[in-house]
């Protein structure tokens, strides 16, 4: 299980703060995660976000128990790596 934390519109586009999402497989990584977000949150489809795992961009394979974060992408952010970007 990991925690998923909405922030900024994200936050009230998916309806909710956080989420507790168990992960199997694929979805231990990042753009595994990504996908398994948009199936729970349809109405994310086309905003553009990063995901962060301690203060940092997601990379790897997240852990059992550890706390995901969704941001919006905000201006100033261009220079984040393309791994971490999702959306249109």
């Amino acid at each position: 299980r990991v925690t998923v934390r909405f922030f900024g519109k994200l936050q009230e586009v998916a309806g909710c703060r956080e989420e507790l999402l168990v992960l199997e497989g694929a979805e231990t990584t990042a753009e595994g995660l990504r996908r398994r977000i948009l199936q729970e949150h349809p109405l994310l489809q086309g905003e553009t976000f990063h995901l962060a795992l301690r203060g940092r961009a997601l990379q790897g394979t997240i852990q059992e128990g550890e706390k995901v974060s969704l941001h919006p992408l905000y201006s100033g952010d261009e220079g984040m790596k393309r791994e971490i970007l999702f959306g249109s």
